[in-house]
This record gives C-alpha cells, sequence and structure tokens, in this order.
C-alpha cells in the first residue's frame, strides 16, 4: 500500500551549486510520510558540500559521491542501488534543477494507488521561466523514425488541456517514480547511455515487460532546463543525444538506423556548408565525433576536447 511505501528520491548532481540547494529547499514542503532523499554526486568527495545539502532539507537520508563524472545512468544507479538496499518501496528519480508543488508526490502516490499496473509515474513538468509553459506531459514513441512525439511539450496548460492521467511510452528522467518491482524485473538504467535516452530505453523496457507508464497532470514540478547540459543548443547537448540515439536505434529500432544517420549526415553538412550561425563549427564536430565513437569506441566521452 502507498500510505506505508518507502519511497527514496534519488537526486544525481555533478557541480552540486545553487540549483541543487533550491531543489532540495522545495522538497521541504513534501510532508509524505516514508519519503527520503538521497543525493548522488559525480565527483569527488567535498565535506563542504554534504554540509549543504543535509542542511538544505531535513529529508536528506544519505549523500554519496562517485568519484568521478560517470554519467547520468551509471550516477542514476548507484543511488537506485542505495535506495534499495534501505527498502525503498518506489524510487523517484530528480534532476538537481527542478522546483516540486508540496503534493506533487502525494498526487504521484494516489495515481499509482489507482493505477497497480503502472510502474513508472511521472508528473507534468513545466518550464520555470514560464510557469504555465508545459516542457514534459509524456511521449510517443515512433518506430518508423526511432524518435519520440511529446504532447503539450511547449504549450500552455490551459490550452492543452488533457487533465486526466494519460500513458506514455517512457517517463522522462528529470522526475520519474519506479516501483521497486520494476527495477528488480526488467533492470536499471542501461549504463551505455552516458546522457540522454536512457530514460527513454527503461521505459520501453518497463512496457515489453507489462508494466505501463503513466502521466499524472495533477503533479506539478518546474525544470531549469539544460542548466546541467551547458544549455539547450550547446556542442556537449548535441554530442551526447546524438551517441545516445544511434545506441537507442540499435536496442529498438535496427531497422531505421541508416536512417537516422543519414539524417545526422545532413545536419552537419548543413552546418559547416550552409549554416551561419555562432558556433556551428564545434556543433558539427559535435555530431561528426558522436557518430565515429559510436562505431569505434562503443563508447562516449564524459566531455570531449573541444566541446
Amino acid at each position: 500500500m502507498t500510505d506505508t511505501a518507502k519511497i527514496s528520491a534519488v537526486i544525481l548532481t555533478v557541480d552540486g551549486g545553487r540549483a541543487l540547494l533550491e531543489c532540495l529547499g522545495s522538497l521541504n514542503a513534501v510532508a509524505t510520510p516514508g519519503f527520503g532523499v538521497i543525493v548522488a554526486r559525480n565527483g569527488a568527495y567535498d565535506s563542504e558540500l554534504e554540509a549543504a545539502v543535509r542542511t538544505a532539507s531535513g529529508h536528506v537520508e544519505a549523500v554519496l559521491f562517485n568519484g568521478d563524472n560517470i554519467g547520468f545512468a551509471s550516477g542514476c544507479n548507484a543511488g537506485i542501488r542505495k535506495a534499495l538496499e534501505d527498502g525503498a518501496d518506489w524510487v523517484l528519480l530528480l534532476n538537481d534543477d527542478t522546483a516540486a508543488a508540496p503534493d506533487f508526490l502525494e498526487k504521484l502516490l494516489a495515481e499509482a494507488e489507482k493505477r497497480p499496473e503502472a510502474g513508472m509515474l511521472g508528473p507534468r513538468i513545466f518550464y520555470f521561466s514560464e510557469k504555465e509553459k508545459i516542457w514534459f506531459s509524456g511521449a510517443k514513441f515512433d518506430g518508423e523514425t526511432c524518435a519520440f512525439v511529446f504532447p503539450g511539450a511547449d504549450r500552455a496548460e490551459e490550452e492543452y488541456g488533457h487533465t486526466e492521467p494519460e500513458e506514455a511510452d517512457f517517463i522522462t528522467g528529470c522526475a520519474l517514480l519506479v516501483k521497486r518491482e520494476v527495477v528488480e524485473k526488467v533492470g536499471p538504467l542501461d549504463e551505455r547511455f552516458f546522457l540522454y535516452w536512457e530514460d527513454a530505453d527503461w521505459g520501453l523496457r518497463a512496457r515489453a515487460a507489462g508494466y505501463k507508464c503513466l502521466v499524472a497532470p495533477a503533479a506539478k514540478i518546474w525544470h531549469k532546463v539544460s542548466v546541467s547540459s551547458g544549455g539547450a543548443d550547446s556542442p556537449l547537448k548535441a554530442y551526447h543525444k546524438t551517441f545516445g540515439h544511434l545506441l537507442f536505434c540499435d536496442i529498438h529500432a535496427p531497422a531505421v538506423k541508416k536512417k537516422v544517420l543519414y539524417g545526422c549526415m545532413k545536419d552537419i553538412a548543413w552546418l559547416l556548408l550552409r549554416s551561419r550561425g555562432q558556433g556551428r563549427f564545434r556543433k558539427a564536430w559535435a555530431y561528426a565525433l558522436a557518430v565515429f565513437d559510436h562505431y569505434t569506441r562503443k563508447k562516449a566521452r564524459p566531455r570531449p576536447r573541444l566541446l
């Protein structure tokens, strides 16, 4: 039963800066019984950071230091393992650049109670800078293009409507509540993904195992988009999104991988030959390096040179 469940939030951070402390501060208003927080830092031990984290929120139960930037999937998995070892019935992945409504977890658990087949649930996520504009409210997979459609994205909530819970093909790792039995059955996040696409892969794996992914619009959080990856259109983001997309195609849509690769080559050619945008050469290099690494190294670089 959700009213007696233990829920562990896993918040991954790299720099452990102001955004993290503000996120933890917003969680102080969460009054859900059994709720605790595990902060996992992709970096070396920092006693000042640990003290600041524990001061920021009384919900903090553990602070982990992973020693290096080991990526989103690996960093989150360290927190997930700790949560399950401590007896969590539910694990909540939460970005460190979010702010949560006080009742968001209560709303998610209420939907979980009504829909026991839902193994993954997520809130409706808004832009922090535009409080009524939707950033994420579900996703639908198109196997013909190996891409996702995001209903409601970049629309005002009042305009979009859809106030009832809706099924999705995955829940974004920005805010993802997952049932313990799902992790035990389908495994944790795939650590071959360094950054991006790991949550989409997890959602499709959960659905293949018979679980539903559900977005609960009544549960709300706000996201400071792309703070940790250097901006919405950074070369670093382009590199990791491209590398992850090619790996995702290998797993879930191998028949259309050539089409995805062709699209990537077109993007590189456009950036080099036609674009006049600032930073176009660095972004073209990011795409090209991601393709090269996918086929040769089989492993993403945390922060490639020149990016």
